[in-house]
């Protein structure tokens, strides 16, 4: 009885025909590792050797005294300075002094107006500046002191700089604050403007001449007045007033500021006999019909000055 004859025995599994064969070392397989390797080796050399060498550039152009970027922490300062300086030195330029003032040409009427209420502190005034403190990449906000001779001292003050037409500035929020410790009021900052400015500066003006120059029917200047009509009796009690005053009345404008297509600002002053004068106002126009008249506001305050009290709206 053979070994395959027994029960629960299987007989011993003979070798596959090709077992031999894959015993034996690939050698093809090890050379082409071999190759991986080296080339491997190689690129990690190169990548190293090349760190090196980059490594070395800044220092070799540190050491040969190559060109190295400026400190730019000062600059800012230094230019709200100067800006400062060149906006509140007595003496100068007016031009070149507004230069220096966020919409400084618009405020030309304003220096004017406080040079004439104050030569004196104007002329000397000196200005100094501390503790700029950035508040973003175009405004900053800062200390600054304005000293002169003939008028009250306002001590050290807040105020802000802000990059207007690609250099730091004076804002104009700064600006109007001081011109106002001389009595000069800064007008209205320009917004969308009407089609035609300058058709439209010509109505303002015309409107203004209407309104306010006297000798002429009382009908016809309320016609150049926002809701005008309804305001005939105050122009009558002024009259009666101020006879005198509202008989010789005559206005001139200027600094017309279009706010809107629709709004203005302006200032007047009118002129007369008979009356104490109130010098330089800030005036208001507006479209009303279709046209430009003088604000109810504006030419209510003028009656204020004749003791007329316009009713309420």
């Amino acid at each position: 009885m053979t070994m395959s004859d027994q029960t629960g025995v299987r007989p011993a599994q003979q070798p596959a025909t090709g077992s031999r064969r894959s015993l034996r070392p690939n050698r093809n397989g090890q050379e082409g590792r071999r190759r991986q390797r080296a080339r491997r080796g190689c690129l990690a050399w190169l990548t190293l050797a090349a760190v090196a060498i980059v490594a070395q550039i800044p220092a070799q152009t540190a050491t040969a005294g190559g060109p190295r970027p400026a400190p730019t922490q000062h600059r800012p300062q230094a230019a709200i300075t100067a800006a400062y300086t060149q906006a509140f030195t007595g003496g100068q330029d007016p031009a070149y002094a507004l230069a220096a003032v966020e919409d400084g040409p618009a405020l030309a009427g304003t220096l004017q107006q406080a040079m004439q209420n104050f030569p004196q502190a104007t002329s000397t005034a000196q200005v100094t500046v501390s503790d700029i403190k950035l508040q973003g990449p175009r405004t900053a906000g800062l200390r600054f002191h304005v000293v002169y001779q003939g008028g009250i001292d306002f001590g050290v003050q807040n105020g802000t700089a802000v990059i207007s037409d690609g250099r730091w500035k004076v804002s104009r929020e700064t600006y109007c604050t001081v011109m106002s410790w001389a009595g000069a009021i800064c007008p209205a900052k320009a917004g969308r403007q009407p089609r035609d400015v300058a058709a439209a500066r010509n109505a303002v003006q015309q409107a203004y001449a209407q309104a306010f120059t006297s000798g002429q029917d009382p009908a016809y200047s309320l016609a150049a007045v926002e809701a005008g009509p309804s305001l005939a009796g105050t122009l009558e009690q002024a009259i009666q007033n101020f006879p005198t005053a509202t008989s010789t009345a005559t206005v001139t404008t200027r600094d017309i500021v279009f706010t809107d297509p629709r709004h203005a600002s302006l200032r007047y002053e009118i002129t007369y006999q008979g009356g104490v004068t109130f010098g330089l106002q800030t005036g208001k126009a507006v479209i009303s019909e279709g046209r430009w008249k003088v604000s109810r506001e504006t030419y209510c305050h003028v009656m204020g000055w004749a003791g007329a009290v316009c009713p309420a709206p």
